[in-house]
């Protein structure tokens, strides 16, 4: 688990909050 930033976190709580599959999550964040 590396740390995470700010963004990464806004990330991970938009996707979070649209309930999607963390796979799309990761390239969501990660494109």
């Amino acid at each position: 688990m590396s740390r995470h930033s700010l963004q990464e976190l806004s990330c991970l709580l938009t996707v979070a909050v649209e309930n999607r599959p963390a796979r799309i999550t990761t390239k969501s964040c990660y494109p």
